[in-house]
């Protein structure tokens, strides 16, 4: 049993963060739905349907747009990496 506790809202911010570090790894070349959902699944065991409800909330906040190939993350996002 681990001694470690991690409240919801850590884990979910830390899922997040890599969620858009791997889009952001792409740099201008968009990542399909399903290959960030294949990473999502391999990394934190997390289920396709959270992982577009992820990507959802990251398009309302402005960290990641659709473009007709993929998906690539925002010039916001880019700016809260350096505050």
């Amino acid at each position: 049993m681990s001694t470690r506790v991690r409240d919801g809202a850590s884990l979910r911010h830390m899922r997040l963060l890599a969620m858009l570090g791997f889009i952001d790894l792409h740099g201008q070349d968009p990542v399909e739905v399903v290959e960030i959902q294949a990473y999502m699944l391999r990394t934190f065991g997390l289920k396709f349907l959270t992982t577009v409800d992820y990507l959802r909330e990251c398009q309302l906040a402005g960290m990641v747009k659709v473009t007709e190939k993929g998906w690539i993350v925002t010039q916001r996002y880019r700016t809260t990496l350096m505050t």
